[in-house]
């Protein structure tokens, strides 16, 4: 017997266990906090509680929040031809805070530390730049 399950016998493996796995493997991909696909589907779930969501409406809602997370992926080539580095690119993006203008130049001065320095005014007007427009 390994894992509650006899030698031979067929594992049941739920879909969200799958969608979960693959959640965690992007976030790891894509420079995001370990398990941040995770918490979001956790926030989302709370959210419709306090909201009076029933319980399939919630399973709904945490579904769609998990293939949220596994979705983050699709702008990877685009972003790696952009900023050079698709997971350092994200692991900065996800960081950054435009609702704060001290902190948001804070960092951006230190936005691009991937490439030399010499190239890193050009990826930091890049983001600015394209940033309103693509990032939508």
């Amino acid at each position: 017997m390994r894992g509650g399950v006899q030698a031979g016998e067929p594992s049941t493996i739920s879909v969200v266990e799958v969608l979960s796995a693959l959640a965690l493997a992007t976030d790891v991909a894509t420079g995001a906090v370990f398990e941040k696909s995770l918490q979001t589907c956790l926030i989302a779930d709370a959210f419709a509680g306090q909201l009076g969501f029933e319980t399939a409406d919630r399973r709904a809602i945490f579904q769609a929040a998990l293939l949220r997370g596994i979705g983050c992926t699709s702008h990877a080539p685009e972003n790696a031809e952009l900023f050079g580095d698709d997971v350092a690119f994200q692991s900065a993006f996800h960081v950054l805070d435009p609702g704060s203008p001290e902190v948001f130049k804070s960092q951006l001065a230190d936005f691009g530390n991937w490439v030399s320095a010499d190239r890193r005014p050009a990826l930091t007007r890049l983001l600015i730049e394209s940033g309103p427009a693509l990032g939508p």
